[in-house]
């Protein structure tokens, strides 16, 4: 899953000298705690939902696919 995540990264437009690898490790820590809270509260936490809105941070914060 990590080397997916870093190859979605490497579609976006990064800051120069961000390491991509650093940004997945963060990123696959976020989606292991949204796991967790869903794991915990079903009821109260939608992956598709919670996963779509990270996506949408993270282009925004780095910019649509540019590479």
């Amino acid at each position: 899953m990590r080397a997916l995540v870093t190859a979605w990264l490497d579609t976006l437009a990064l800051p120069a000298g961000l390491d991509t690898d650093d940004l997945a490790v963060i990123v696959m820590g976020t989606i292991t705690g949204i796991h967790q809270q869903w794991r915990i509260a079903p009821e109260t936490v939608d992956l598709d939902r919670v996963y779509a809105t990270l996506r949408t941070v993270l282009a925004g914060a780095f910019g649509h696919p540019a590479r």
